[in-house]
């Protein structure tokens, strides 16, 4: 049993190292293609429409003293995982408009909701050259949350490898 999960760990090891190497050196033949992934097949619930009666007309208010304060830039917190995903890909890891769209569509169909904050924990650490905290993280969530959910995330940074290294 031990050897298995070595032997797992290993592998996930080996394929990170990989990722890195990939994206750290990329590619000088320019794409020739680009291929997105199959449309998702999900489509969302419409909630039901409701009318509104139109209140009659009123005159102009006065304006405010002040203006409204702004809502935070959507706080962690709040956010969903692809847009934390979109705005680190855009602010720490510096990827164009291109790159952070081919990043969207190439992790979109591995991860999990769940998974994304771990996610850009692991990317930052390959982004940065810090391949060997980037495995140490791997092996901690592969113990901590179990050998799919490292999968997962190890998966996603394989397609951004292959789908976007010669996207600019």
């Amino acid at each position: 049993m031990w050897i298995l999960i070595a032997g797992g760990g290993g592998l996930l090891l080996i394929a990170l190292i990989a990722v890195a190497v990939v994206l750290l050196t990329g590619d000088s033949k320019p794409a020739t293609e680009v291929r997105s992934p199959p449309p998702r097949t999900e489509t969302p619930a419409t909630p039901p429409r409701t009318e509104t009666p139109t209140p009659p007309a009123q005159p102009p208010a006065q304006p405010p003293a002040q203006p409204p304060a702004q809502p935070p830039a959507q706080p962690p917190a709040t956010q969903g995982g692809m847009q934390r995903m979109m705005q680190a890909c855009r602010t720490t890891w510096q990827g164009s408009d291109a790159v952070c769209q081919c990043v969207q569509k190439a992790v979109q169909p591995v991860l999990q909701q769940a998974d994304y904050d771990d996610a850009i924990d692991v990317m930052n650490l390959v982004f940065t050259n810090k391949t060997d905290e980037a495995r140490q993280k791997v092996q901690q969530l592969q113990q901590t949350k179990g050998q799919d959910y490292a999968v997962r995330i190890v998966s996603a940074i394989q397609a951004i490898g292959r789908d976007c290294k010669n996207v600019r």
